[in-house]
């Protein structure tokens, strides 16, 4: 399907396919396209578009500008019909059409961030201005909230950077900010102060001097108090820190940017080891398996085992791929990542290759399966050029490279599933029996006691709870993700309630962290974003795969799979799909192979 890729911040621009659009090539065009595309989702009417576009005309004249600008904007626009909706007296852009906005992509990934490195990813997206060049009210009114946005975001980053008082930087952002907005004297005192953290006395005099004429010349005031006070307090600063300035220039530079993890990692060691000494012994090395299951874990605690290794003397580089959905992007969040910033005309991958070289460095791509058309061509280009450079990626589905060794994470080891009619018989059994240390032992039981005692200090397994505890992680078959949502629950149900209420997990596993993507905040939306990423036609076959409650065989697959429908389909093709995007898992027994779809997914 052909999409149209819509740029409103900055420059004007439009892409449909790979073919740009020169046609929609006025100001007021632009404006009726954006104002339509930015609204689209209620119907708009077609008397209320002409008032803001001509609110001088009469009702009939600008009715009239509108009909003739609609009518150019139509000739205009490539296949204008799948975009653009007229019922009556009501103009719409169609909901589903195929298109992407920059917009939309900046606002999205600015919700999203939280650390250094995504605010700046998301900066990155905010190219400039909203429509520089036009200025019809309704146009003018978007474009200052989105550089308020665009201001909040930088004051945030500011303020990250100089907590890990990384003050240069601080400072490129600060006069950003002061670009955006001279004559705020707020963005003046504080870029005052952080020249005064770096000791640079003339830093902090030409920015107040820059502040007096900003105001006399606009404003015909003086600065205040406060900005007068800050002045002298950054110059006495800028005394103090002058001497310390040498030692926190020559302080060795970061080597890596890897998250810091906030709960501990539980039954990887013998993945983690395995792990490195194939990313050691391969470039490209991707962690695949089902939503939740603990890939990016496992990824970054490989990362970390190596940082002091000679083979990444240049660092380990973490790349968030989760919050982006334009392919385009992903190139562009590479570079932020390393510091490579386009110049003119001079391609980006050109300049990620040169910055690459003979660098000795890993990249974590994290979070590919919804990229990875991106993704595999830009792995391939990066380390056919940079020969010391390797790959960890994590992606529910692989990335298909060349010379990619897949490794499939497997979800934790549990208790053994107790036989139907014992159920009731081991839920009376005498408490004194020693369960605990069996249980202990068991990596899916660790984890729901550690991140228990997260949300109740008093939590601890006994043999009171144990055997409910052993349950509870059989039934959600060890992944990682659905033991934590089940363990936020014993703040309110006991063990023994929490496993009786698994029968409806999907329901009851979706308390998960507010500051994770949508799709990780609960196991729906997991599986959900999984089952999206299917082609329709596998999408079906995973529907009827459901039938079978335990392992299956490829003929039983292909005997519910296959209909009158599917002729240019076949079973065998769609289960491979559904292997690869980690739904379905492959189990040996004897000489052929069956099939096992996971209880919650099934």
């Amino acid at each position: 399907m052909t999409v149209l890729r819509v740029r409103l911040l900055g420059e004007f621009g439009l892409i449909y396919g790979d073919q740009p659009v020169d046609s929609v090539n006025t100001p007021r065009l632009q404006s009726l396209l954006a104002y339509l595309i930015l609204h689209r989702d209620l119907p708009l009417s077609r008397r209320q578009i002409a008032f803001l576009f001509w609110p001088d005309s009469s009702e009939a004249q600008a009715r009239t500008n509108l009909r003739k600008l609609l009518y150019q904007l139509r000739q205009a626009l490539p296949d204008s019909d799948r975009f653009l909706q007229t019922t009556g007296q009501l103009l719409q852009w169609r909901k589903d059409a195929p298109f992407s906005l920059d917009v939309t992509d900046f606002e999205c990934s600015l919700n999203q961030s939280c650390s250094i490195q995504q605010l700046q990813m998301a900066l990155e997206l905010y190219r400039g201005d909203l429509l520089v060049d036009c200025y019809d009210d309704c146009i003018l009114a978007e474009r200052e909230r989105l550089r308020q946005k665009c201001e909040k975001l930088l004051e945030r980053l500011i303020a990250l950077l100089e907590t890990e008082h990384d003050y240069p930087t601080a400072i490129d952002y600060a006069q950003r900010l002061l670009r955006l907005d001279p004559l705020g004297e707020a963005n003046y005192r504080r870029l005052m102060h952080l020249y005064a953290l770096t000791g640079d006395r003339i830093g902090v005099e030409r920015v107040y001097r820059a502040c007096v004429t900003a105001l006399r010349c606009e404003l015909q005031v003086e600065p205040s108090a406060n900005t007068r006070q800050m002045y002298e307090q950054s110059l006495r600063l800028a005394v103090i820190t002058h001497q310390e300035v040498d030692s926190r220039q020559v302080q060795v530079a970061r080597k890596t940017n890897l998250p810091v993890q906030l709960t501990r990692l539980i039954g990887r060691e013998s993945e983690i080891e395995q792990v490195r000494q194939l990313i050691l012994q391969q470039r490209l090395v991707t962690l695949t398996g089902m939503g939740g299951i603990g890939k990016t874990r496992l990824a970054l605690a490989v990362a970390e085992s190596l940082l002091n290794l000679d083979i990444v003397a240049d660092g380990i580089w973490h790349v968030e791929l989760g919050a982006l959905e334009d392919p385009a992007l992903v190139m562009q969040s590479v570079a932020v990542v390393l510091n490579v910033r386009a110049e003119g005309e001079y391609p980006l991958l050109k300049r990620l290759a040169e910055a690459l070289g003979e660098k000795r460095l890993m990249l974590v791509l994290d979070n590919c399966e919804h990229l990875v058309a991106a993704v595999r061509p830009l792995t391939e280009a990066l380390l056919s050029v940079a020969p010391q450079v390797r790959i960890l990626a994590t992606s529910r589905v692989a990335l298909g490279a060349k010379g990619e060794v897949i490794w499939r994470v497997s979800p934790l080891s549990t208790p053994p599933r107790l036989p139907n009619n014992t159920v009731s018989q081991a839920a009376s059994l005498d408490r004194s029996a020693e369960q605990v240390p069996i249980l202990a032992n068991y990596p899916s039981v660790q984890v729901f006691v550690d991140r228990a005692m997260t949300v109740l200090p008093t939590f601890a397994l006994t043999n009171e709870n144990g055997w409910a505890v052993g349950r509870i992680c059989q039934q959600l078959g060890g992944i990682p993700l659905a033991l934590e949502l089940a363990a936020a629950w014993v703040k309110v149900l006991s063990a023994q309630q929490i496993a009786d209420h698994l029968q409806d997990a999907l329901n009851l596993l979706t308390q998960g962290c507010p500051d994770a993507l949508l799709r990780h905040q609960s196991l729906q939306a997991t599986l959900d974003w999984s089952f999206a990423l299917l082609p329709p036609q596998q999408q079906i076959l995973f529907r009827r795969l459901a039938v079978f409650a335990s392992s299956f065989s490829l003929e039983a697959a292909e005997f519910v799979g296959s209909d009158e429908n599917s002729a240019h389909f076949t079973v065998l093709e769609g289960l491979a799909t559904l292997v690869n995007h980690s739904l379905v898992n492959v189990e040996p027994s004897g000489d052929i192979m069956r099939f096992r779809l996971h209880e919650i997914t099934r």
